[in-house]
């Protein structure tokens, strides 16, 4: 199903109508998206009060470091989380 798309990318041949070729995979890649998400979302509905415990603590920590999230939020390369 991806592999056009895989081999497209990886590659990079002369496409010379690529968005024609791309398009045709937009909507699998859209539908596959969605089921994911449905099936993502009713799993995580046992594990509800985990989830938003992780969200606080993320949402905590990116307020915690406003406005310099970007550059300490990496715990690896000397960040201040």
């Amino acid at each position: 199903m991806l592999l056009p798309l895989v081999y497209a990318l990886a590659t990079r041949p002369g496409l010379y109508n690529e968005m024609r070729h791309f398009l045709l995979l937009l909507p699998l890649i859209a539908v596959l998206a969605g089921v994911s998400a449905k099936l993502l979302c009713t799993y995580l509905q046992q594990w509800r009060s985990v989830v938003l415990l992780y969200l606080g603590l993320y949402v905590a920590t990116l307020v915690r470091l406003h406005p310099y999230e970007y550059i300490f939020y990496n715990h690896l390369v000397g960040g201040r989380g």
